[in-house]
Formats: C-alpha cells, sequence, structure tokens
C-alpha cells in the first residue's frame, strides 16, 4: 500500500524542537525531538519552538479531558475539539479521525503559528504582573482612603507575610494577626520562578524557627510547636515537607520540636 503523504506539511514544519502529535482519537500531545511519542503510533504533525507554544496549540485548538489519559497518568489530556470545516470530532468522527483531518489540522496549526503564535514567548515571571492587589480589610478601614485617619497609601501601611501552607499559600497580616487570603492549590502541582536567580541556583535551607518566622506563626517565647499547634499546623508534616525541598536544615539528634516524624496524619485543610 502506498504510504499517504501530509500535503500541508511545509518544509519547516517538523524542524523545530517541540514535535505536536496527532493520534486517530483526536489526542493531542506534544515531545522533544528525538524522544518517541507517548503510545508509539501518534503522527507528527506540526513543530513549535517552545513547550509553551505547544501548550498554546492545545488550549487553542483542544479540550481538557476531566481524567488522564491511560497511557500519561499525571498529565494533562487534551483532545482535538474542532476540524477545519468548524464541526467537533468528538460528534463528527466517531469512528476517528481521517487523513483528511490530520491535513487540514496540520494547517490550521500553521496559520495559528504564523499568525499568531510563532512570535509568543512566556513573559518572565522577574516582572511584576499584579493586576489586582490583597490587602487587610482591617488595615484600609485605618487608612484616609477607607475613612480613617491615618495618611499613607495601602503599599506603605501594609505589614503582610507572605509564605508557604501545606496546602497552598498564605497571606497573613501582622498588624491584626489576621488572614488576607489563603490559596489552596487543591494539590495541583504549580512552578515558580524566583527573581534574579540563576537557573542552578538552589534555595538558601532555613533553621526551623526562620521557616516559622517566613510562614508568619512565630511567636516569642513560644516553643516551635506550641507556634504550629496555635495556627493549626502539624510541625511533623510541615517540616518533613520543607527538608524534602531543600527549604529547612534538621540534624537528626535535635528535639521534638524541630525532628519530623513519619507517618504522621496531614492537617486539616483550612474553612
Amino acid at each position: 500500500m502506498a504510504r499517504r503523504v501530509n500535503k500541508n506539511l511545509r518544509s519547516d514544519a517538523l524542524t523545530r524542537a517541540v514535535i505536536v502529535d496527532l493520534c486517530k482519537d483526536g489526542t493531542v500531545t506534544f515531545r522533544d525531538r528525538g524522544q518517541s511519542s507517548f503510545n508509539g503510533m501518534a503522527l507528527p504533525v506540526f513543530s513549535v519552538d517552545t513547550n509553551f507554544q505547544a501548550e498554546q496549540l492545545q488550549i487553542r485548538f483542544c479540550r481538557k479531558m476531566h481524567k488522564d489519559h491511560p497511557l500519561m497518568p499525571g498529565k494533562p489530556w487534551y483532545m482535538l475539539s474542532m476540524l477545519k470545516d468548524g464541526n467537533d470530532p468528538a460528534i463528527s468522527r466517531p469512528e476517528g479521525l481521517v487523513f483528511k483531518d490530520i491535513e487540514e489540522t496540520t494547517e490550521m496549526f500553521t496559520d495559528y503559528w504564523d499568525e499568531f503564535l510563532k512570535d509568543q514567548k512566556p513573559e518572565p515571571l522577574q516582572h511584576c504582573h499584579i493586576v489586582s492587589y490583597y490587602h487587610c480589610r482591617k488595615c484600609l478601614g485605618e487608612l484616609v482612603i477607607g475613612g480613617g485617619a491615618v495618611e499613607e497609601s495601602p503599599e506603605k501601611y501594609a505589614r503582610l507575610n507572605i509564605g508557604a501552607t501545606p496546602w497552598g499559600f498564605q497571606i497573613w497580616c501582622v498588624r491584626h494577626s489576621a488572614s488576607v487570603v489563603h490559596i489552596d492549590f487543591l494539590g495541583q502541582k504549580v512552578s515558580t520562578q524566583p527573581a534574579d536567580l540563576p537557573a542552578d541556583a538552589k534555595p538558601t535551607p532555613l533553621e526551623p524557627d526562620q521557616v516559622l518566622v517566613v510562614m508568619g506563626i512565630a511567636q516569642p517565647n513560644v516553643r516551635l510547636t506550641e507556634s504550629l499547634n496555635a495556627a493549626g499546623l502539624d510541625m511533623d508534616n510541615v517540616a518533613a515537607a520543607l527538608r524534602e525541598a531543600g527549604l529547612l536544615l534538621l540534624d537528626d539528634d535535635e528535639d521534638d520540636d524541630a525532628v519530623p516524624g513519619e507517618g504522621q496524619p496531614a492537617p486539616d485543610r483550612p474553612n
């Protein structure tokens, strides 16, 4: 049988660093050049310069499934949600994509690349991208702009501690000992990019009391476990997680206030 040739593959379509693959069932994945496709059968239909650009193709042309692909546990599963004619392949192609659909998908990806995607780069996280600020409601009420007497800007008047929690991160008002917001990542993995650090830089480990200061729950003349209990946290779980991430210095011969235990139940999520 003669091998079909994708007529819409330009000479540069598969020359870039990240290969985008398409399966008959509509699954769209990407991989580094030189790597095999996730199932060994997906067809290369396009290529881009970065993983960021490949993710943008998935977001633009695919739907994210509510479960993991059996062959890709822990990774988001994207399936093609539109054909060139505007139809949803899940409805119009119940038996799977045909070769013409693959050719037209390459054409859609190429058009999107030429018109928009090829110049798209992820914004450096060192730049400020904040569009909405969090402030303590009580602090704002003490300012002139909030009806109070303090003539300061919210930025200068704020006394906030911001740090990681077992569930995500929290903004804590030091002045009023109150939580401004506690963001729960719900177990999702997130990435961070420290400002002005080389790619191979490692975080400086903290002593146990420094960790509590960063988390905004340290109390003067109070033992570590008592400070954590007052905050509704478990030192064993917090310390183990921080030590695993390289953020906490702990010696095996330290006292019970500092040594993380094994098999402790995770603390309850905050309300």
